[in-house]
């Protein structure tokens, strides 16, 4: 393993107006027993040059060219090279503003040897040049308690991680339980945090908001949900939905939420199969049982689905996603 205590790793693709603010905020840390794993995944631009130009500079970072395949084969390579005890992701649009938060991060590790640490994030709207989010911080008592305890407080209080950016992981977990990004899909993430939440033991999490998620950037890859994203979607609810039932698994709570933005999406004029994924969706109408639910909004929802159905259901989610954005 070396002197590597995390590996970060960032996969990048047509970000070259961001690139270098992304990596220089992981360079800048005062905490130095880590490597910086760049993943270019075939980027046309300029990104390539930028990367091979941090790495004649700093041995802690390390290249890797390949053909476009994708954020999650992106991160796939990275892992296969991580050498660090813990691992964290950084989206190459994205950055730190923090130079302590490796440092703050590997003292709460330290503590207690934690699998999953998660932390918090900052939304800065790109179009408005502002943070638009609020902070809202962890109970910090409640990671004291059960595996289970700790699911549901965070499930409960909309706190549980959207993201694979948003905590730091021990690498043997993911090697151990075989644990990758499932290729050709976006919404990756979700069968991945649930694979991880599962297999972890030690839950925690700190009050530090150091990673800045950039939103609305004009041609993003992520800022338009498709057909690619429902398939991420049910992917993870074939994955993980019989298995967490039997379970009787708080995590059918987040599986259910997912379920919701999947039927939001059906109503995307420009999907793909739409006859194919709303047969899909039809399938795992059972996650519309509000048992399932931790939240008052989460209930609502379901018992508006079911009572509209699928179809109508999304039109209406849509046009009242779309106000509020616009909002």
């Amino acid at each position: 393993m070396g002197n590597n205590y995390f590996s970060i790793i960032i996969p990048i693709y047509k970000v070259e107006n961001f690139l270098e603010k992304c990596i220089n905020s992981v360079l800048h840390q005062t905490f130095l027993k880590y490597e910086l794993i760049l993943v270019n995944d075939g980027s046309p631009d300029k990104c390539g040059v930028i990367a091979d130009n941090f790495a004649k500079k700093d041995h802690r970072i390390i290249v890797i060219h390949k053909s476009n395949g994708g954020s999650s084969e992106a991160r796939n390579f990275g892992l296969m090279k991580a050498t660090g005890k813990y691992v964290l992701f950084l989206d190459s649009d994205d950055f730190w503003d923090d130079i302590d938060a490796l440092q703050k991060l590997h003292i709460a590790l330290e503590k207690k040897n934690s699998d999953i640490l998660i932390f918090g994030c900052k939304d800065f709207d790109a179009q408005r040049k502002e943070f638009v989010s609020k902070k809202t911080e962890f109970d910090l008592s409640i990671f004291q308690k059960n595996k289970k305890e700790i699911v549901e407080y965070l499930l409960k209080n909309n706190m549980f991680p959207g993201a694979a950016w948003i905590l730091t992981v021990k690498k043997s977990i993911l090697t151990n339980n075989n644990i990758q990004f499932r290729i050709g899909v976006k919404a990756e993430d979700i069968e991945w945090l649930i694979s991880i939440f599962i297999y972890a033991q030690k839950i925690d999490a700190t009050n530090e908001f150091f990673y800045v998620y950039l939103k609305n950037r004009q041609n993003s890859i992520t800022a338009t949900p498709d057909s690619k994203s429902i398939l991420g979607i049910l992917h993870a609810i074939d994955s993980w939905k019989l298995k967490l039932k039997s379970e009787k698994s708080p995590l059918l709570s987040f599986l259910q939420y997912q379920y919701f933005i999947a039927i939001m999406i059906l109503n995307n004029k420009n999907l793909e199969n739409r006859k194919l994924i709303f047969s899909e969706l039809k399938k795992h109408k059972d996650l519309l049982n509000i048992s399932y639910s931790y939240t008052t909004k989460a209930k609502l929802l379901a018992s508006f689905i079911r009572f509209f159905g699928l179809l109508k259901s999304s039109k209406i989610l849509a046009y009242v996603y779309k106000k509020q954005k616009a909002n």
